[in-house]
Protein backbone atom coordinates (compact mmCIF):
# COMPACT_ATOMS: atom_id res chain seq x y z
CA UNK A 1 0.00 0.00 0.00
CA UNK A 2 1.00 3.46 -0.87
CA UNK A 3 0.29 6.18 1.41
CA UNK A 4 1.17 9.46 -0.90
CA UNK A 5 -0.29 7.42 -3.97
CA UNK A 6 -3.61 7.16 -2.16
CA UNK A 7 -3.48 10.75 -0.53
CA UNK A 8 -3.55 11.53 -4.55
CA UNK A 9 -6.60 9.91 -5.40
CA UNK A 10 -8.13 12.00 -2.26
CA UNK A 11 -6.94 15.27 -3.21
CA UNK A 12 -7.65 14.36 -7.41
CA UNK A 13 -11.39 13.42 -6.85
CA UNK A 14 -11.33 16.78 -4.42
CA UNK A 15 -10.71 18.74 -7.31
CA UNK A 16 -12.93 16.67 -9.88
CA UNK A 17 -15.66 16.92 -7.90
CA UNK A 18 -14.98 21.04 -7.77
CA UNK A 19 -14.98 20.97 -11.33
CA UNK A 20 -17.73 18.88 -12.13
CA UNK A 21 -20.14 21.23 -9.79
CA UNK A 22 -18.91 23.87 -11.56
CA UNK A 23 -19.79 22.49 -15.28
CA UNK A 24 -23.18 21.33 -13.82
CA UNK A 25 -23.55 25.00 -12.52
CA UNK A 26 -22.89 25.80 -15.90
CA UNK A 27 -25.20 23.61 -17.79
CA UNK A 28 -28.31 24.58 -15.39
CA UNK A 29 -27.47 28.01 -16.66
CA UNK A 30 -27.72 27.45 -20.09
CA UNK A 31 -30.58 25.69 -19.40
CA UNK A 32 -32.32 28.26 -17.69
CA UNK A 33 -31.34 30.79 -20.43
CA UNK A 34 -32.96 28.98 -23.11
CA UNK A 35 -35.72 28.46 -20.87
CA UNK A 36 -36.43 31.77 -21.00
CA UNK A 37 -35.46 32.61 -24.65
CA UNK A 38 -38.22 30.10 -25.57
CA UNK A 39 -41.16 32.50 -23.11
CA UNK A 40 -39.68 35.74 -24.71
CA UNK A 41 -40.07 34.17 -28.27
CA UNK A 42 -43.73 32.69 -27.29
CA UNK A 43 -44.85 36.18 -25.81
CA UNK A 44 -43.02 37.99 -28.86
CA UNK A 45 -44.64 35.87 -31.44
CA UNK A 46 -47.99 36.36 -30.14
CA UNK A 47 -47.95 40.19 -28.66
CA UNK A 48 -49.74 41.47 -31.31
CA UNK A 49 -53.09 39.68 -32.19
CA UNK A 50 -53.52 37.77 -28.77
CA UNK A 51 -54.26 37.75 -25.51
CA UNK A 52 -51.10 36.76 -22.99
CA UNK A 53 -50.99 35.00 -19.65
CA UNK A 54 -48.28 33.21 -18.12
CA UNK A 55 -47.37 32.04 -14.71
CA UNK A 56 -43.08 32.96 -14.42
CA UNK A 57 -40.90 29.78 -14.59
CA UNK A 58 -39.34 29.51 -11.83
CA UNK A 59 -35.81 27.56 -11.42
CA UNK A 60 -35.82 24.06 -9.56
CA UNK A 61 -39.30 23.72 -8.76
CA UNK A 62 -41.52 20.27 -9.40
CA UNK A 63 -44.45 22.37 -11.13
CA UNK A 64 -45.17 22.54 -14.87
CA UNK A 65 -45.84 26.26 -15.79
CA UNK A 66 -47.76 27.38 -18.91
CA UNK A 67 -48.02 30.31 -21.03
CA UNK A 68 -51.21 31.42 -22.49
CA UNK A 69 -51.84 33.12 -25.86
CA UNK A 70 -55.86 33.70 -26.29
CA UNK A 71 -57.67 34.72 -29.37
CA UNK A 72 -61.69 33.83 -28.35
CA UNK A 73 -62.17 30.68 -28.42
CA UNK A 74 -58.74 29.47 -29.82
CA UNK A 75 -56.04 29.23 -27.07
CA UNK A 76 -52.00 28.37 -27.83
CA UNK A 77 -50.58 26.92 -24.98
CA UNK A 78 -46.28 26.49 -24.00
CA UNK A 79 -45.83 23.93 -21.54
CA UNK A 80 -42.26 23.97 -19.63
CA UNK A 81 -42.14 20.42 -17.99
CA UNK A 82 -39.73 20.89 -14.66
CA UNK A 83 -36.42 20.25 -15.65
CA UNK A 84 -35.73 17.49 -13.13
CA UNK A 85 -37.71 15.21 -14.60
CA UNK A 86 -35.92 15.82 -17.80
CA UNK A 87 -32.83 15.60 -18.30
CA UNK A 88 -32.31 12.19 -18.87
CA UNK A 89 -33.35 12.00 -22.56
CA UNK A 90 -33.00 16.07 -22.99
CA UNK A 91 -32.46 19.08 -21.06
CA UNK A 92 -36.24 20.32 -21.22
CA UNK A 93 -39.27 19.17 -22.36
CA UNK A 94 -41.92 21.79 -23.47
CA UNK A 95 -45.02 20.74 -24.94
CA UNK A 96 -47.32 23.47 -27.05
CA UNK A 97 -51.31 22.84 -27.77
CA UNK A 98 -52.42 24.33 -30.48
CA UNK A 99 -56.24 24.48 -30.26
CA UNK A 100 -57.50 27.26 -33.11
CA UNK A 101 -60.71 27.08 -33.96
CA UNK A 102 -61.30 25.05 -37.15
CA UNK A 103 -58.84 23.19 -36.68
CA UNK A 104 -57.87 19.72 -35.04
CA UNK A 105 -56.12 20.48 -31.65
CA UNK A 106 -52.43 19.52 -31.73
CA UNK A 107 -49.66 19.12 -29.31
CA UNK A 108 -46.23 19.38 -30.31
CA UNK A 109 -42.99 18.70 -28.40
CA UNK A 110 -40.60 20.59 -27.98
CA UNK A 111 -37.11 19.34 -26.81
CA UNK A 112 -33.93 21.96 -25.75
CA UNK A 113 -30.68 20.11 -25.77
CA UNK A 114 -27.48 20.92 -26.48
CA UNK A 115 -26.12 21.48 -29.94
CA UNK A 116 -23.56 19.58 -31.95
CA UNK A 117 -22.43 18.07 -29.22
CA UNK A 118 -23.33 15.85 -25.93
CA UNK A 119 -22.20 17.92 -22.88
CA UNK A 120 -22.04 14.87 -20.76
CA UNK A 121 -19.00 13.49 -19.43
CA UNK A 122 -18.61 10.77 -16.37
CA UNK A 123 -20.98 13.33 -14.20
CA UNK A 124 -20.23 10.76 -11.21
CA UNK A 125 -17.16 11.55 -9.19
CA UNK A 126 -14.81 8.67 -10.01
CA UNK A 127 -15.11 5.30 -7.89
CA UNK A 128 -12.88 3.28 -6.92
CA UNK A 129 -12.69 -0.01 -8.46
CA UNK A 130 -10.85 -2.85 -6.95
CA UNK A 131 -9.61 -4.26 -10.26
CA UNK A 132 -7.79 -0.98 -11.52
CA UNK A 133 -4.29 -1.11 -9.92
CA UNK A 134 -3.57 2.59 -8.25
CA UNK A 135 -1.49 4.09 -10.93
CA UNK A 136 -4.52 3.56 -13.38
CA UNK A 137 -6.84 5.07 -10.73
CA UNK A 138 -4.90 8.34 -10.68
CA UNK A 139 -4.59 8.46 -14.77
CA UNK A 140 -8.35 7.88 -15.10
CA UNK A 141 -8.97 10.68 -12.51
CA UNK A 142 -6.71 13.15 -14.06
CA UNK A 143 -8.15 12.62 -17.48
CA UNK A 144 -11.58 13.22 -16.21
CA UNK A 145 -10.16 16.23 -14.42
CA UNK A 146 -8.72 17.14 -18.04
CA UNK A 147 -12.02 16.99 -19.55
CA UNK A 148 -13.81 18.99 -17.33
CA UNK A 149 -11.53 22.11 -17.45
CA UNK A 150 -11.82 21.79 -21.54
CA UNK A 151 -15.55 21.52 -21.29
CA UNK A 152 -15.48 24.71 -18.37
CA UNK A 153 -12.82 26.63 -20.86
CA UNK A 154 -14.73 25.96 -23.73
CA UNK A 155 -18.55 27.00 -21.93
CA UNK A 156 -19.17 29.78 -24.76
CA UNK A 157 -18.67 27.35 -27.65
CA UNK A 158 -22.13 25.45 -25.34
CA UNK A 159 -25.46 25.75 -27.37
CA UNK A 160 -28.70 24.67 -27.25
CA UNK A 161 -31.47 23.91 -30.51
CA UNK A 162 -34.63 23.79 -29.75
CA UNK A 163 -35.92 20.68 -31.62
CA UNK A 164 -39.71 19.81 -33.11
CA UNK A 165 -40.69 16.05 -32.57
CA UNK A 166 -42.88 14.98 -35.67
CA UNK A 167 -43.41 11.08 -35.81
CA UNK A 168 -39.73 9.66 -35.27
CA UNK A 169 -37.46 12.75 -36.28
CA UNK A 170 -36.48 15.62 -34.39
CA UNK A 171 -35.81 18.66 -36.76
CA UNK A 172 -33.10 21.29 -35.16
CA UNK A 173 -33.80 25.09 -34.80
CA UNK A 174 -32.11 27.95 -33.66
CA UNK A 175 -35.16 29.68 -31.84
CA UNK A 176 -38.03 29.09 -30.95
CA UNK A 177 -39.96 31.49 -33.13
CA UNK A 178 -38.19 29.22 -35.81
CA UNK A 179 -40.67 26.74 -35.15
CA UNK A 180 -43.94 28.67 -34.68
CA UNK A 181 -42.94 30.11 -37.43
CA UNK A 182 -43.09 26.90 -39.37
CA UNK A 183 -46.09 25.81 -37.87
CA UNK A 184 -47.91 29.06 -38.26
CA UNK A 185 -47.02 30.48 -41.39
Amino acid sequence: MDIKKSKIIVDLKKEEKKLLEKYIDILIEKRNKSIHNAINDFKNFFKEEFELESRPYPINNDKEYYHHAKYGDSIIKLIIIPSKETLVAYQVKMNLIVSLKGYKRTEYIIPINFKFTTPSISINVSEENNKENIDEKIKNIRNKIEELKVRISNENNLNFYYGLVESKKQNEYESLTEILEEIFE
